[in-house]
C-alpha cells in the first residue's frame, strides 16, 4: 500500500489528486490524510462537529470515519467501499492537494478553532 510519506515526495495539483482517487491503492491513504485533520473529539465520536475547513464535512464525517476505522481493523477496503469513497473524495481535492503538498499540517488545525 502507498503511504503518506511516499506521497509527500512531490507537490500535487488538484487534477493529480483526482487522478490518485482513481487508483484503488491510494483511496485508504487519501481517507487517512483527511481523517488526520479531524479534531480529537471528532475522531472519538466518528462525526464532524467543527466547521474548520479541515478533515471531513459534517455530511461525510460518520461515513468516512467508518471507512478509516474499517481499514485500520481489516487492512483493506471492499470494492463497494472503494467505489463509495471514490464518489466522496473529489470534493476534498483542494484540501488533499494542500495536505499532500505540505501547504498545511496538523498544527494548522489549532489555529482554525
Amino acid at each position: 500500500m502507498a503511504t503518506l510519506t511516499h506521497i509527500f515526495e512531490k507537490t500535487y495539483s488538484k487534477p493529480e489528486i483526482l487522478a490518485l482517487i482513481n487508483k484503488d491503492k491510494f483511496i485508504p491513504v487519501l481517507i487517512k490524510a483527511l481523517w488526520v485533520y479531524q479534531t480529537h473529539d471528532e475522531k472519538l465520536q466518528r462525526i464532524t462537529k467543527h466547521t474548520n475547513g479541515r478533515g471531513f464535512t459534517h455530511v461525510d464525517g460518520e461515513f468516512m470515519s467508518s471507512l478509516h476505522n474499517f481499514y485500520l481493523k481489516a487492512g483493506f477496503l471492499t470494492p463497494k467501499q472503494i467505489k463509495a469513497a471514490r464518489k466522496v473524495l473529489p470534493k476534498y481535492a483542494t484540501q488533499l492537494s494542500n495536505i499532500l503538498s505540505g501547504k498545511f499540517f496538523v498544527k494548522d488545525l489549532v489555529h482554525t478553532l
